[in-house]
């Protein structure tokens, strides 16, 4: 289902559920089923942040947000450092990803997310590099064209695009990152991100069904997501 502005009673409910975090959302897709406070107890979160630049007023925004969000749910949460994903989608050198990488995870340790709080990582992780071998069976070439980054164009433009290969295998890792909890026993994930981002969650939403689909090819994930897209704040 594509993202929908929030209206006055989906404001109200994620009032309630978020408290003062949720004037930060102006999109949702499906949240608030996975909101619903029976289902906490299987709800994880995953955002991420790419490291092409150094972090703008909006990410920064972004990053205080999911700090907040963390903080009012008290559920798992994963935040991702796309710097493999960055490397192939982006003409940056990886000496300048990886040291925006350090930077926003310090950054984050420093607003109170940490081991105890999160999971902070980025794509050099084992598991995420398995996981997104083992979903691309169930994504067409078609799925990629049609669920995508809007901006592609504009960015080949100016010539900061990868391969159409790194694409994919951006977007690859970015939808292992946000099946992770899936693998690891939730049922219920949040994906929080921009809205130019929403794309993943579709993507992710074709893979989770069609696995469920396979029979004995399927990877036993079961469960439901939904997204949240953050307005950025620049006061």
């Amino acid at each position: 289902m594509p993202a929908m502005s929030i209206d006055a009673e989906s404001a109200a409910i994620l009032t309630e559920r978020l408290g003062p975090t949720a004037v930060r959302f102006t999109h949702t897709d499906d949240a608030l089923w996975v909101l619903h406070p029976d289902r906490r107890q299987s709800l994880a979160i995953v955002t991420g942040f790419g490291p092409t630049n150094a972090p703008t007023a909006g990410t920064l925004s972004v990053m205080l947000g999911a700090v907040e969000l963390q903080r009012h749910l008290g559920v798992p949460m994963t935040v991702v450092i796309s710097d493999l994903g960055a490397w192939n989608s982006r003409n940056v050198s990886w000496s300048a990803l990886v040291r925006v990488r350090d930077q926003m995870l310090a950054f984050l340790v420093e607003l109170g997310l940490g081991p105890h709080k999160a999971e902070l990582r980025s794509h050099l992780e084992h598991d995420n590099l398995v996981r997104a071998g083992r979903i691309a069976r169930y994504l067409s070439r078609a799925d990629f064209q049609e669920h995508r980054e809007s901006l592609l164009e504009l960015y080949a433009e100016h010539g900061l695009l990868g391969s159409e290969t790194g694409v994919v295998v951006d977007s690859l890792y970015t939808v292992a990152d946000l099946l992770g909890p899936f693998d690891n026993g939730a049922s219920n994930v949040l994906m929080v991100s921009g809205m130019e981002e929403a794309y993943f969650t579709d993507l992710a939403r074709l893979v989770l069904q069609r696995q469920a689909d396979a029979g004995e090819l399927s990877l036993g994930w079961s469960g439901r997501i939904g997204g949240l897209y953050f307005v950025a704040r620049h006061s």
